[in-house]
Order: C-alpha cells, then structure tokens, then sequence
C-alpha cells in the first residue's frame, strides 16, 4: 500500500519538476502556462476560462474586454503570479490592494490592465477577472475631460 501511495505522488511531478503538494513560488512560470485571449498577459496553469462570464473583442490590432477565470488556485499564489510574471511582458505596477478581493493594476504606454482576485465560499474556488483597456487617449475619448 505505501509503495502504491509513493508511486501515486511521484506520477505529480509537474515539467518544472516540483511536485503539486509543494509550495514554490507561484511566479515562476512553467511550461504549462499560456497566454489566452490576451497576448501580453500569461495565464498560470489550472485556471481555465470561464466562457460564460469572459467577453473580448478586436479591433484591428487592439484587444480589450475581460477575461474570466476560475480555478482551485489559492489567492495568495495568484497574485504572487501576476507580480512575478507582469514585468516580464512590460507591464508597470500601478497600485496593488490585498483583501478578500484583492486588485492589481498594472499600465502600458497605450493600455490599462486591471486584475482582481476572489475566492468563492460557496465552491472554494477561486475568481480571477483580468481587465485589459486602451488608455482614453488612444480610443479619443474617455470619463475625464480636458
């Protein structure tokens, strides 16, 4: 029964070679993430999309909208994971706020990227809303006025 159980844990291995029980560091990316909708935004693993809820559009070579995602991942190692891995696709950190519902803002020349982070009481999952948006300049209009 132990060699069975011993040889359960090892088929866990992940390709960056720790195991699913270990806790490393979320930021690291691994070969299982990916890039969805969002082509500057990386994605960590077992977080799939949650097509009810994710609306994105194009227009041209702009892409904006909001992209879903839900997952038994914990809270605190999502965002460990878009803090670690946002400056890698040039992304600046405006503003982060950890909570119940955490939020972190990130900006580029041209676009807004606005994250927020819950976990579910009723399913134990946890939500993620990835905001991208094209800053008022660009679009030619916006909420402020000049």
């Amino acid at each position: 029964m132990i060699m069975t159980f011993t040889a359960g844990c090892s088929a866990l291995k992940r390709r960056d070679g720790s195991t699913a029980g270990e806790d490393g560091s979320a930021s690291a990316p691994t070969s299982n993430d990916i890039y969805l909708d969002f082509d500057d935004v990386l994605i960590p693993e077992n977080m799939p999309r949650d097509k009810d809820r994710t609306f994105v559009f194009r227009i041209g070579a702009l892409t904006a909208g909001v992209l879903v995602l839900k997952g038994r991942v914990p809270p605190d190692k999502l965002i460990d994971f878009f803090e670690g891995n946002m400056s890698r696709d040039n992304w600046r950190a405006v503003s982060s706020f950890r909570s119940p519902r955490s939020l972190l803002i990130y900006e580029k020349e041209e676009r807004w990227c606005i994250i927020t982070i819950t976990e579910d009481d009723f399913d134990h999952k946890t939500r993620v809303e990835i905001w991208l948006s094209p800053k008022s300049e660009e679009m030619g209009t916006g909420l402020t006025s000049e």
